[in-house]
C-alpha cells in the first residue's frame, strides 16, 4: 500500500507499479493534523485522512514501512506500530529538524544512516533506515 498525497506522484507510482494498492489522499483546509512541511499556498494543509489511512492495517504486519510524506512525525508514530520485530521504518530527510521528535519515537531502534545530494534543491541531506528489535 503506497499513501500519496500529490496527484502527479501518485500517478508516476502507479505507472511504475500498476499492480500496486496506490491511494491518492490530498490535504483538506480544515483539521487537526497539519503538516510540518512548507507547502505552496493552496490552503490544503491538513492531513487528518493521509495519516489514518495506516490505522487499518494490523499492528506489527508489515516488514518495511517508508515514511516520506506530510505529517511525518505522526505517521512514525502510527507506522511503527505496524512494523514487524526486525522490521524496518525508513524516514527520508532525517536531517531535519522538525523530525526529532519522530527519531526519538524510534529510540530503542537500531539506525543507520545515509547521507547524499539529493537535487531539487541540491543539498547534503539524510535518510536512516530504523530496524526494530525483534
Amino acid at each position: 500500500m503506497s499513501i500519496e498525497h500529490d496527484p502527479e506522484w501518485a500517478a508516476k507510482v502507479v505507472a511504475r507499479c500498476p499492480d500496486a494498492d496506490v491511494r491518492l489522499i490530498q490535504g483538506l483546509t480544515k483539521g487537526q493534523l497539519r503538516s510540518e512541511l512548507q507547502l505552496p499556498d493552496r490552503g490544503t494543509h491538513f492531513f487528518d485522512d493521509y495519516v489514518v489511512a495506516i490505522d487499518d492495517v494490523q499492528d506489527e504486519s508489515l516488514d518495511i514501512v517508508i515514511v516520506d510524506g506530510m505529517c511525518r512525525v505522526e505517521c512514525v508514530r502510527r507506522g511503527a506500530q505496524k512494523v514487524k520485530p526486525g522490521g524496518i521504518l525508513i524516514m527520508d530527510d532525517t536531517n531535519f529538524r522538525f523530525l526529532s521528535p519522530a527519531k526519538e519515537q524510534l529510540s530503542g531502534w537500531r539506525a543507520v544512516r545515509f547521507a547524499g545530494l539529493k537535487w531539487r534543491p541540491l543539498d547534503v541531506t539524510e535518510t536512516t533506515f530504523f530496524h526494530k528489535p525483534n
